[in-house]
Parts: C-alpha cells; sequence; structure tokens
C-alpha cells in the first residue's frame, strides 16, 4: 500500500472518528473544528482528493445538524457554529489547494532547471571533447621530440589547431549563454 492510500485511509478514518464523536456529544458542544483534522492530513494530496475531503467535511457536519442535533435546531448559536466550521473548511481547503498549486509549479520549474543541467554537462562532455581532443592530439603532433617538422606541415598544424580553438571558443560561449538563458529562466520562475 502507497504512502498517499496509507494517508487517504487515515483521513477518512478521522473523518468518520469525528462524525461519531460529533454525533455522541452534546450539540452545545460543538466539535465541526475537528475535521479541519481530514484535510491536514490530505494537505499534500492531490488537488482532487482535497476537495473530495473538505466537502465530505461538509456534508457531515450539515448532516449532523440537520439529523442530529434535534432538540436545539432552532437554537442560533448551534448554526453560527455549524457556519464558522463550514467557513474554516473552506479557508484551510483553499489554503491545501494553493499550497498544492504551489508545490507543483515549484516542482515542475525544479525539474526544468535539472533537465536543462542535464543538457548542459551532455553538450560540455561532448562537444568539448572533440576540440579539446583535436588540440591535444595536435599538440603531440608538434611535440618537442620532433624534428622532423618542415614548415609547410607546422602551417598546417597551426590552421587545425587554430580551427580547433575557435571551435572551442565558440562552444564556451554557446554555453556561457546557455548557462545564463538557464539560470534567468530559473530565477524568474
Amino acid at each position: 500500500m502507497t504512502e498517499t492510500v496509507k494517508i487517504q485511509y487515515l483521513a477518512a478514518v478521522s473523518l468518520l472518528s469525528v462524525f461519531i464523536i460529533n454525533i455522541l456529544t452534546p450539540p452545545e458542544f460543538v466539535i465541526d473544528i475537528l475535521y479541519l483534522c481530514s484535510i491536514v492530513l490530505v494537505f499534500r494530496q492531490n488537488i482532487r482528493t482535497i476537495l473530495y475531503f473538505s466537502l465530505t467535511a461538509c456534508v457531515l457536519i450539515i448532516i449532523n445538524a440537520l439529523f442530529f442535533d434535534g432538540e436545539i435546531k432552532g437554537s442560533t448559536s448551534l448554526w453560527i457554529n455549524r457556519g464558522i466550521s463550514l467557513v474554516a473548511i473552506f479557508i484551510t481547503s483553499y489554503i491545501a489547494i494553493h499550497y498544492r498549486r504551489q508545490t507543483q509549479a515549484s516542482t515542475l520549474k525544479e525539474q526544468r532547471y535539472l533537465k536543462a543541467l542535464e543538457a548542459m554537462l551532455f553538450m560540455t562532455s561532448h562537444e568539448v571533447r572533440k576540440p579539446v581532443a583535436n588540440i591535444l592530439g595536435l599538440i603531440e603532433t608538434m611535440g618537442p621530440n620532433k624534428t622532423d617538422l618542415e614548415i609547410i606541415d607546422v602551417q598546417e598544424l597551426f590552421i587545425h589547431l587554430q580551427s580547433s580553438a575557435h571551435e572551442l571558443d565558440d562552444f564556451v560561449k554557446a554555453l556561457n549563454t546557455f548557462i545564463e538563458q538557464t539560470e534567468k529562466e530559473h530565477n524568474q520562475g
């Protein structure tokens, strides 16, 4: 059983327990606010679950008021207390849903940022390797122990070295632009 399902069962048991306690408790002792426990339990669940438990809590409060508080149905304070409990549930639900949306947005933002970092690492490991390997190979070819190189060979090696250096420079510039853009997007969101 997943953690989400366990939490939902716990919240359902909480709703049922509060409903039974509410029925058994004299109406002048309003404990409807305890229905908030189930909403607090599902605070990190999806929006649908939060709404489901909030609406269930509201329905249970209304059922209790209409069918089990018969002796003081006309009491204004009873309906005011029940109304306050309903408003508290709506406010808590709104906060939970807003929190969930913020959490989802933050999670998506972090996932996009991590994907951008992965792309940057991939680019670095593959794009930098080629010109660096070329430069190292050319340096090896032109090493201090190579006395048999002619001027034409040196000029040709220099052209390849220059080309690889420019390729590496272009990549570093592109990488810097990519990093700046990624950081800008990450800090804006």
